[in-house]
C-alpha cells in the first residue's frame, strides 16, 4: 500500500511561512529564508511563486545579506543551493508527487491533512495496521491574522488549480474577522 498526504494549498502554504518566520529547523538555511519571508512578505513570495521569479529574488536576497549572516561570497553557493532545496518541494503542486505525466496515480491511498486521524485510522481498520499517529513538528498558529488579500488568494489558486481540483479543496479562502481590542484613549 502506498500512502500520501495532502493539504489544502491555502493551508499548505501558511504553515510553510509560518514555520520558516519562526526559524524553521534552526539551520543557517531556514533561519535565512525565514530572515527573506520576513523582508519580503507572504502576499510578495506568492506573487514570485506565481511569476517563477522567486529563486532570482533569494538569490539576491542572499547576495545583499551575506554580511548579515557572517557569510563570505564563497558561501553564497552553498547556502542557495541549501535553501532552494528546503524550499523547492514546500512549493511545488501535490499533485506532481502523486500522478506521473500520464495521469497515473502513483499511490493507492490519498489522505487530507484536514482529516488526517479519520483517514488514518479507516486505513488503519483496512489494513490491520497497528501503529498510533503522533503529531509532530506543529507549527505555532498565529490566530486572528489573515495572511493574504483576495488578489493573492487568487493567485494561489491559479498556481495550485490542479491541487484544488484533484483533491477536492475549494477554491475560496476564508477571511478570518479581525479581532478587536478595546483601547482606553
Amino acid at each position: 500500500e502506498k500512502v500520501v498526504c495532502v493539504r489544502n494549498p491555502f493551508s499548505k502554504i501558511i504553515s510553510m511561512y509560518e514555520y520558516y518566520i519562526g526559524g524553521g529547523n534552526k539551520s543557517l538555511f531556514d533561519v535565512v529564508i525565514g530572515t527573506f519571508f520576513s523582508q519580503i512578505g507572504i502576499k510578495k513570495f506568492v506573487e514570485k511563486i506565481k511569476n517563477k521569479t522567486y529563486l532570482d529574488y533569494l538569490g539576491d536576497f542572499i547576495l545583499n545579506n551575506l554580511e548579515r549572516f557572517k557569510l563570505s561570497k564563497n558561501h553564497f553557493n552553498i547556502v542557495f543551493s541549501n535553501c532552494t532545496h528546503n524550499l523547492e518541494p514546500m512549493i511545488r503542486p501535490q499533485y506532481k508527487y502523486i500522478y506521473n505525466e500520464d495521469g497515473k496515480q502513483l499511490v493507492n491511498n490519498i489522505f487530507k491533512f484536514e482529516t488526517l486521524k479519520e483517514d488514518y485510522n479507516n486505513f488503519k481498520n483496512k489494513t490491520g495496521l497497528d501503529k498510533e499517529l503522533v503529531r509532530v513538528n506543529v507549527t505555532e498558529k498565529k490566530t486572528g491574522k489573515n495572511h493574504f488579500n483576495e488578489t493573492t488568494a487568487k493567485e494561489i489558486v491559479r498556481i495550485y488549480e490542479k491541487d484544488f481540483d484533484l483533491f477536492s479543496y475549494e477554491k475560496k479562502y476564508v477571511f478570518k474577522e479581525r479581532k478587536r481590542y478595546w483601547r482606553w484613549h
